[in-house]
């Protein structure tokens, strides 16, 4: 299997913002249901196993950052998955 994948900055920035996107629609999807938000939904895909994981949580993950930003978290949880495999 020769497949090219994009993982230039920008496709990874496109990626994020969609992301982001996502999870305002299901926040807003949580609230409307008077439901709790989870504070992390990490799903992961490992495309030679043709498997999905999943971990949900609602305790705290992180805290307010006036310096942290969303790529600064989603390096941190890439790496994180990273170590995992």
């Amino acid at each position: 299997m020769n497949n090219v994948f994009d993982i230039s900055s920008e496709r990874m920035f496109r990626l994020l913002t969609l992301g982001n996107s996502y999870l305002k629609e299901m926040t807003a999807l949580f609230q409307e249901h008077n439901r709790d938000v989870s504070t992390l939904m990490r799903l992961v895909y490992a495309p030679s196993a043709e498997k999905l994981d999943n971990k949900i949580s609602y305790d705290l993950q992180f805290t307010y950052s006036k310096t942290k930003t969303s790529k600064d978290v989603f390096d941190a949880w890439h790496e994180a998955g990273k170590a995992e495999s």
